[in-house]
């Protein structure tokens, strides 16, 4: 049977941190907004993934939260499409990000989790995140 592969922080290494001032993103009155205040407050913080971005999570009701990626350099907000339920992984020196990481949804629904509720793992290509490819060339 072959061994399912598990994309790894290493596998999408980078470089260059940034480590300067975040370029402003403008703040918007919608509490839903990805530059709202709760928003911004993570944003000031500075970058926390892939390189010279800041991942953020907020809130989209019981059990949902979207990933908001934005970038220090240029202040570029983008949303992922689809929420998650459990939070995010993701390092300042990788890539990579893990949507409902194993361990959130073990910690919450022990070895019962429904069916439908897995990580999804993501490869963040400066403009979006993507589902990676497998050694062989598949996708994912």
């Amino acid at each position: 049977m072959a061994r399912r592969w598990t994309p790894r922080f290493e596998d999408y290494p980078v470089a260059d941190v940034f480590t300067g001032t975040p370029t402003p993103i403008e703040p918007q009155d919608d509490p839903g907004s990805p530059a709202s205040p709760h928003v911004l407050d993570g944003w000031r913080a500075g970058p926390n993934f892939a390189g010279h971005h800041t991942v953020l999570l907020w809130g989209c009701g019981t059990e949902c939260q979207r990933i908001v990626v934005v970038d220090a350099i240029t202040g570029g907000v983008y949303i992922e499409p689809g929420p998650t339920s459990h939070g995010a992984e993701f390092r300042i020196d990788s890539a990579r990000l893990i949507a409902a990481p194993r361990e959130e949804i073990r910690a919450d629904h022990g070895d019962r989790a429904p069916s439908w509720l897995y990580p999804r793992y993501y490869r963040w290509t400066g403009t979006e995140l993507v589902q990676p490819t497998l050694p062989d060339g598949s996708e994912r």
